[in-house]
């Protein structure tokens, strides 16, 4: 029965305690000190940490000491690997498709004026591939049709501009350029001067696909401050899927000796057959880039 009166008050005062420990804890935390200058009011933790996340990536770029990460491929210059490139795309929407469903680094050179080309453009970003716009030029064989709106000797400056905007509005999310055709246009030094100083406030890079040994495409590219690139090997100058399996194999060879290699394919049925056998049995040391791997820095 003692116990029984006593109890209650043993507890009243023991929670009475509490509280005014946890009152004067919670004193101390807002008292200002030299940790916060000025007298101002102490962040919470709750709210710090998602300051935190909300500046983490700003932070990062500012801040790179301490990355635990390996390094990506743009922070290596010119690293060796193979990057592949696939010309005239836009024009089939089942063969951008095929190549989508391969899963592997491709940059995607796109006809401005193929039926598909936005579809094309929008599909290729979606996967995380590099799109080019792939430019008609002029060619050497006056029988060459190059397509709608190329690029010729001779033509204005005011000419060659509105061609290259009317190409960037159709083919979204480009990164950069090549050529088709052009092997008149690309060993024309004049011509590829003009037509560098308008890609140069575009932000875009260049690839020269050297239809021509002495195309300056590159050259004049480099010169003017514009991050290019040039094309080490054709993939399906000649037909059938063994040809291009072969090719394959060479690029694959060069890039495991640690060069650095740019192919060049188009989306025909043999190459594509070719794509999807070769990339089944690859070698798995081989290191696949994207092009803006690949440029030599201005």
């Amino acid at each position: 029965m003692r116990f029984a009166v006593r109890h209650p008050v043993s507890w009243i005062s023991l929670t009475a305690s509490c509280l005014l420990v946890t009152v004067l804890l919670a004193t101390l935390a807002l008292w200002p000190g030299t940790d916060n200058p000025g007298n101002t009011v102490p962040m919470p933790r709750l709210l710090l940490q998602y300051e935190s996340a909300a500046t983490l990536r700003e932070h990062d770029k500012s801040n790179p000491v301490g990355k635990t990460s390996p390094p990506s491929t743009t922070e290596i210059p010119n690293p060796a690997g193979l990057s592949i490139v696939i010309d005239d795309l836009g024009e089939n929407m089942q063969a951008a498709r095929v190549l989508l469903e391969l899963r592997i680094p491709l940059n995607f050179a796109i006809w401005p004026h193929a039926r598909f080309a936005r579809e094309t453009a929008l599909a290729a970003h979606a996967a995380g591939c590099t799109i080019l716009i792939h430019q008609p030029m002029e060619a050497l064989d006056a029988a060459a049709k190059p397509g709608p709106n190329p690029l010729r000797t001779g033509m204005s400056r005011e000419n060659m501009e509105a061609i290259f905007q009317q190409n960037l509005i159709r083919v979204p999310y480009a990164e950069g350029l090549n050529n088709h055709m052009g092997s008149r246009f690309t060993s024309s030094p004049e011509d590829v001067h003009l037509f560098c100083e308008i890609i140069a406030c575009s932000g875009l890079f260049v690839l020269d696909s050297v239809t021509h040994p002495v195309s300056v495409l590159y050259k004049e590219a480099h010169a003017m401050g514009i991050p290019a690139a040039r094309r080490s090997i054709f993939l399906d100058d000649k037909p059938g899927k063994a040809a291009v399996l072969a090719q394959l194999r060479e690029a694959t060879r060069l890039a495991l000796q640690r060069q650095q290699v740019i192919a060049i394919g188009h989306p025909r049925s043999d190459t594509l057959a070719a794509l999807r056998e070769w990339n089944s049995m690859r070698d798995p040391k081989l290191r696949l880039l994207f092009l803006k791997d690949c440029l030599t820095p201005p």
